[in-house]
């Protein structure tokens, strides 16, 4: 049940390793996986279709793979727990894909802090449920993409990309599905963003949309 700090400071371990040993483990049980991957800095990319992991402190799992460049996690699901600072100073992330994921009644607070890379953010068929988003991508620097197309969104989004300063686009234009989304308080505060288009948003069930684009540089 608790795998946290299990591969710290394997400088050595490779994307290829770690995507064949998870495919054959069951971690559904597992309740601590802080700072599994800290510091492992030649990690360049990872992939765990399936993942699932319930009620878990994922907090600083990836925390300074320096070198991680690519995530994906198709098909899994974050059910409960936390995941903050989870991918904390991972400077050249390029790519976060949650396509199939289930993310729900999580704390994702300060998730990608620090990410400074040119990043995007993605999952088409993400469904994303009643999280606490407050400054998820807090002090993101480089030129940040975040797309909600393909998504399935509901409960609140608040502060998700306050402070974000290398947020600079919003896409949210294709098939989602946003109509259980209440709000929006301070989504973009603070952040850089250039360029947002919300034409397929459906903000309907939206109750607050107070300081939502609140100094924006």
């Amino acid at each position: 049940t608790n795998i946290s700090h299990m591969f710290e400071h394997c400088e050595m371990i490779t994307d290829t390793g770690l995507t064949t040993a998870f495919t054959k483990w069951d971690t559904t049980k597992v309740v601590n996986a802080s700072y599994m991957f800290a510091d492992c800095y030649a990690l360049e990319s990872v992939s765990m279709p399936d993942l699932k992991l319930y009620n878990c402190n994922k907090n600083y799992m990836y925390a300074n793979c320096t070198g991680l460049l690519n995530y994906a996690c198709n098909g899994g699901v974050f059910q409960g727990g936390t995941a903050a600072y989870m991918f904390t100073n991972c400077p050249r992330l390029l790519v976060w894909n949650g396509d199939g994921m289930t993310i729900s009644d999580a704390n994702l607070a300060n998730m990608f802090n620090g990410t400074n890379a040119t990043f995007i953010w993605q999952g088409n068929g993400l469904t994303f449920t009643n999280n606490n988003t407050d400054s998820m991508f807090a002090n993101c620097g480089g030129a940040v993409t975040a797309s909600f197309n393909g998504i399935t969104a509901s409960g609140s989004l608040y502060r998700m990309f306050y402070n974000a300063n290398g947020l600079t686009t919003f896409v949210a234009n294709g098939a989602m599905n946003t109509s259980g989304v209440t709000s929006l308080q301070g989504m973009f505060r603070s952040s850089g963003l250039i360029s947002a288009d919300f034409s397929a948003f459906d903000a309907t069930g939206v109750t607050t949309t107070y300081a939502m684009f609140y100094d924006c540089d």
